[in-house]
């Protein structure tokens, strides 16, 4: 079956503000395993793989593959059921 944008088991990122330069960028990633998937390519990981649902974590966004930062960032982590502040 081919996969679709509404399948609930798989982890979604995508840009949730308009595309372009700007002072800001939100990236919206939800679904099992994204947080994980997020802590992939942040400078403080276990920060934020540890941080409670409500809350913002300050670091910078990596590449993975080389570990050089890209820009830094403010990461809001959303954990379910609770939503914004479960």
């Amino acid at each position: 079956m081919p996969r679709s944008y509404f399948d609930s088991d798989v982890p979604v990122a995508a840009l949730a503000t308009p595309a372009g330069e700007s002072a800001l960028a939100v990236i919206r990633a939800f679904g099992p395993g994204s947080i994980e998937l997020a802590a992939s390519c942040f400078s403080r990981p276990a920060a934020l793989l540890a941080s409670p649902g409500g809350r913002l974590v300050h670091g910078e966004l990596v590449d993975p593959s080389t570990g050089q930062a890209i820009d830094e960032v403010l990461a809001a982590v959303y954990r379910a059921p609770g939503g914004p502040i479960g």
